[in-house]
């Protein structure tokens, strides 16, 4: 009875979700800002955090080898907890680094395997890029993106697109969810330079960013949704970029549907508890001056 009750309280709100989003759209009139390609010459390190994920990060990693624009393969790091991760003998032929964390109790978080990651790299890179195990790469990801960094942008997404839509309805309405978000409000937001929404992963951070905050911040159950209001709150500049396109994976079951958004809202409620206050104090101080 209880699922029923959530899954018509889900549907009614995504019927919303979309006519609001629809209506924000159409009363937009501001174009795109166009990027512009240039000979880029800047060097990208790869995160990913990748805790017994030996099932499915190959083809991320044959997505990375396949790019147009090339990324050197010790400039992409896998974040392990163990040896003994099966994920090691994958990424070790691809020739690529492996990271393998020390500190874990109570640090499983996503955003502590990224703290993990960039306090052991010593080289220095113009930007980070940060994905799941289980995504893919369209071949043209990276020399899209190339596009936001080279306009500038601090911290810049991709088109979150969905690999496994057709293995069930759960998937395709999971998927439905990120295309609101990418399309209709982060398209949406740039054309009034506004700031995006960072979903997932998919994006950057540009090297400048991680060297000012000297490490990731972020350690919320949801840590893009944080990075979203810290680039608010300290006026970052964001992109969504819809031409450079990635694959993410959706859950096809309705149960771990339900247990991945329940985390997802823990963490939208933690965020917002720190942030929030943090970000009407500054406006209220803008006024003032």
């Amino acid at each position: 009875m209880i699922e029923k009750i959530l899954l018509y309280i889900s549907i009614v709100l995504m019927s919303l979700g979309i006519v609001f989003f629809l209506f924000m759209c159409l009363i937009s009139s501001k174009r795109n800002r166009k990027l512009i390609s240039y000979k880029n010459t800047r060097k990208y390190a790869i995160l990913i955090p990748a805790r017994n994920e030996s099932e499915v990060i190959e083809a991320l990693l044959c997505s990375i080898e396949n790019q147009t624009q090339r990324i050197e393969p010790k400039d992409v790091f896998v974040i392990v907890e163990s040896k003994k991760d099966p994920t090691v003998n994958i990424t070790s032929k691809h020739n690529m680094s492996i990271i393998i964390r020390k500190n874990i109790d109570g640090r499983r978080r996503k955003g502590f395997a990224l703290v993990d990651a960039i306090e052991n790299i010593t080289e220095k890179y113009d930007a980070y890029f940060i994905f799941d195990a289980d995504n893919i790469l369209d071949k043209n990801f990276v020399k899209e993106m190339s596009k936001t960094i080279d306009a500038g942008y601090d911290i810049g997404i991709g088109y979150r697109n969905c690999k496994n839509g057709a293995s069930s309805v759960v998937a395709r309405c999971s998927a439905l969810t990120f295309s609101m978000i990418n399309t209709l409000l982060n398209r949406n937001k740039v054309k009034r330079q506004h700031n995006v929404i960072i979903s997932g992963t998919g994006y950057y951070i540009k090297g400048d960013l991680i060297k000012k905050c000297g490490t990731f911040p972020f350690h919320s159950l949801t840590e893009d949704y944080e990075l979203s209001l810290d680039s608010t709150l300290n006026s970052y500049s964001t992109y969504y970029n819809e031409n450079a396109i990635y694959y993410d994976e959706q859950p096809e079951e309705y149960k771990v549907s339900i247990i991945q958004r329940t985390r997802w809202i823990k963490g939208y409620f933690e965020a917002r508890k720190t942030y929030i206050p943090l970000i009407k104090k500054s406006l209220s101080y803008k006024d003032l001056n």
